[in-house]
């Protein structure tokens, strides 16, 4: 008899111990249970993941307020005050120096075009033969080239300099001026960043500046846009690891064999030129040229330079690098001013942004990236900033 009783008493628990179930089963799946049965063990993983988090969002925000910086710079580079130097394993103290200089052109009569350039590379202005000096002044566009340095500041900088690298560099245009009875200003002005190689033989014609920017080596806006506008800067955005190359004050890698002195090391080369079509006679330009230089001082400048060391960082370069390309990306190729107006005015709270999605690299970092992403798309951000924030993300 215990028997079946236990047979008894067995056989109909199971049904109900299976009804509980069943009955435990319909409100998982209508979602509120659910997440009250996770939220114990997801309560017992978050303690180890939320001091992880902790860590790696000090990292994130410890990277983001050096990036941001060096963005700044390189996207402002006509600032004084806002040269930061390079982070790489170069444990060498080195000085800083920042080189501007600013001219006004006027559109001469019977001429509707004008064109400048901008060296990577500062070298003193040599009087005849192959120069190899920063600027190349403002003129009609197959006039020739034209050479200028900064002057005194360089001289003086470059006979304390041993050796240099440029960290940022850029050509700023502003409209101050227009013709007689003139109201809305014609022409267009193309910002290219070429190769030094390609500095005396840029492109003379309004169709070969399209085709660059249609390349992505730059864009454009309209003089009418410009006028509107406290200015356009065009910068110089690093091409690569040989960009940050120490090479010889006062000397360059070769860019034609024979004709320039050449650097005991090769290094990039680059060039900002801007050309403008379409103007008319009496127009009025100020063209603003600037230089952030890290240099190794000589040993006679002991005593004359306060030097410091960077720590090294490849986290730092990495997100250096991540907000670079994104400039680049958005600025490659626009052809109107409200599509790159919020980078080449300088913006810090745009730099910000950049800063931040540029550390997703970092652990916990892609969190912040995903977030600011989500943010520009709710409320609105111009396309070229959720672009950026949704690549990086």
């Amino acid at each position: 008899m215990p028997i079946s009783k236990k047979k008894n008493n067995s056989t109909p628990s199971r049904p109900r111990n299976r009804a509980r179930r069943r009955g435990a089963v319909r409100p998982v799946l209508n979602g509120a249970p659910r997440a009250a049965a996770a939220a114990a063990p997801r309560a017992l993983m978050s303690a180890s993941q939320q001091a992880y988090a902790n860590v790696a969002s000090d990292r994130a925000s410890a990277l983001t307020g050096k990036v941001s910086p060096y963005l700044s710079m390189v996207m402002d580079p006509h600032s004084k005050d806002k040269g930061v130097r390079y982070p790489d394993e170069t444990i060498v103290p080195t000085g800083l120096v920042h080189l501007a200089y600013s001219t006004t052109y006027t559109v001469p009569a019977a001429t509707s075009n004008f064109a400048t350039a901008l060296t990577w590379k500062c070298d003193i202005d040599n009087a005849g033969g192959a120069d190899t000096s920063p600027i190349w002044p403002p003129g009609p566009v197959g006039a020739g080239p034209g050479y200028n340095d900064y002057g005194a500041p360089q001289a003086t900088w470059a006979a304390l300099s041993a050796t240099d690298r440029t960290l940022a560099a850029g050509i700023r245009v502003r409209v101050i001026g227009l013709p007689t009875s003139t109201f809305m200003p014609s022409g267009t002005i193309y910002f290219i960043q070429a190769q030094a190689s390609e500095r005396l033989s840029l492109p003379s014609t309004e169709a070969a500046a399209i085709q660059a920017v249609t390349a992505g080596k730059g864009f454009s806006v309209t003089v009418n846009e410009l006028s509107k506008a406290d200015g356009v800067t065009i910068p110089y955005l690093p091409q690569g690891p040989m960009s940050f190359v120490f090479s010889d004050t006062n000397a360059e890698a070769p860019v034609t064999a024979g004709a320039e002195t050449a650097s005991t090391v090769v290094s990039a080369n680059g060039l900002l030129w801007v050309v403008a079509f379409g103007l008319q006679p009496g127009q009025s330009f100020r063209i603003d040229y600037a230089h952030h230089i890290e240099y190794i001082p000589r040993v006679t400048a002991a005593g004359l330079i306060a030097t410091r060391v960077e720590p090294p960082s490849s986290e730092l370069r990495d997100a250096i690098s991540r907000g670079a390309q994104a400039v680049q990306t958005n600025l490659a190729g626009a052809t109107n001013l409200q599509q790159i107006r919020p980078l080449t005015d300088g913006g810090g709270a745009v730099l910000g942004q950049l800063a931040k999605v540029a550390v997703g690299m970092v652990p916990g970092g892609s969190l912040i990236a995903k977030g600011a992403s989500l943010v520009a798309n709710t409320f609105g951000a111009p396309a070229w900033l959720s672009s950026a924030l949704n690549a990086l993300a």
